[in-house]
């Protein structure tokens, strides 16, 4: 079977990530109330339809907030959504699906040494 480009090309998760609203700033009062939910919603679908290479992907962007280089809650803000996404009731088939092959980049760095 031939593949078209459409079908091999990868999902640019950042850019889907940084559809979702900028957080608050610190030392204000907070005004982050989320993202639409409909927008929200299409993000978490696309990423889906990715399949586990696009929520790899989502997971190696999951930053340690208190690691210096934490700059997003963005990417922590849609892995949550997704799990509560898969969670939902009548979703039995999407919680099925094996998880992707994932390692965090300290572990599998590690490992190549």
């Amino acid at each position: 079977m031939k593949r078209t480009a459409m079908e091999t090309k990868r999902l640019d998760v950042p850019a889907l990530v940084l559809r979702m609203p900028d957080s608050d700033q610190p030392g204000k009062a907070s005004t982050f109330t989320g993202p639409d939910p409909e927008a929200a919603s299409k993000v978490f679908d696309e990423i889906l339809a990715g399949g586990g290479e696009a929520i790899a992907d989502l997971i190696a962007l999951v930053r340690d907030t208190a690691d210096p280089a934490f700059k997003d809650y963005r990417p922590q803000y849609v892995l949550h959504g997704l799990a509560l996404r898969a969670g939902r009731p009548g979703n039995e088939d999407g919680r099925g699906r094996s998880p992707p092959r994932w390692r965090p980049p300290s572990i599998a760095k590690s490992r190549r040494r």
